[in-house]
């Protein structure tokens, strides 16, 4: 089945091999522009690809990139969460990679946005969008840093709190990225405490399901501190887990990570 990105009629096979080479192209942009140690720096690429940087307040988008008097402009929202800036400005350099790859060095008289909700607007494709988020991530937070840092040590909750610190990413973000690269690791997720009840924010992986690990789950994280345990059943089936709990660098947060007890 194929699908349309910009001029493109793509298929999967094609697609993997696009994501392949956004992340080569992620690798050499850091190494030229000397971002060789995390956090990298997306200003510096932006900088290496002649790519101008400005800010403006704008509804229901968090940026988008343009060409304005000969030369790529990204325009972000300053009104969002920094780190949420410095995804979407990795994001948008990803826009102009893939404009360069595809005209070699010629515009494409379009802007392409980044926006929270869903639209249906010509100027964004869903499948450019996936491929400039997965330059984004392989920008700021490089697969193969992420599984160098995994063969150090044993994984824990506080690996996600390290890994998104270093690498000036969103704490969900490294959760993804762990998700991806760890086959025994079931699901991630961020509870808030700052509520009557606990309340996960986010998950990462497999969501819980079943009612009485969801309830089970809010028992561990109510304690608010460091808490492993192992589980005989897991959503409804007799698939042994680790649950692992940690403070996430507040008292009204808690970040979990829930393994297999083996790696398949």
């Amino acid at each position: 089945m194929k699908r349309s990105a910009g001029n493109w009629e793509i298929n999967r096979g094609h697609f993997e091999i696009l994501k392949r080479l956004l992340s080569a192209e992620a690798t050499r942009l850091r190494e030229e522009s000397g971002c060789l140690d995390p956090p990298y720096n997306p200003e510096k690429i932006a900088e290496l690809l002649g790519v101008a940087i400005e800010e403006k307040v704008m509804s229901g988008a968090d940026g988008f990139v343009e060409r304005n008097q000969g030369r790529y402009v990204a325009v972000i929202s300053p009104m969002t969460h920094p780190l949420r800036q410095r995804f979407t400005l990795a994001h948008e350099l990803g826009h102009v990679v893939l404009m360069n790859l595809e005209q070699k060095g010629t515009c494409m008289p379009v802007k392409r946005y980044r926006r929270k909700q869903p639209t249906s607007a010509v100027h964004q494709d869903p499948v450019e969008e996936s491929l400039c988020n997965h330059f984004a991530s392989e920008l700021l937070l490089p697969s193969s840093d992420v599984q160098a840092r995994l063969q150090k040590g044993a994984l824990r909750p506080n690996t996600i709190i390290e890994l998104a610190s270093d690498f000036c990413v969103s704490k969900q973000a490294a959760a993804v990225k762990i998700f991806k690269h760890r086959l025994d690791v079931q699901a991630c997720a961020l509870w808030s405490l700052d509520t009557l009840f606990p309340m996960p924010v986010w998950w990462a992986g497999n969501k819980v399901r079943d009612r009485d690990n969801l309830d089970r789950l809010e028992c561990l994280v109510s304690r608010r501190r460091n808490l492993t345990e192992t589980w005989g059943t897991y959503d409804g089936r007799n698939r042994p887990v680790k649950v692992m709990v940690s403070p996430a660098g507040s008292r009204y947060s808690v970040v979990l990570i829930l393994t297999t007890t083996r790696a398949f």
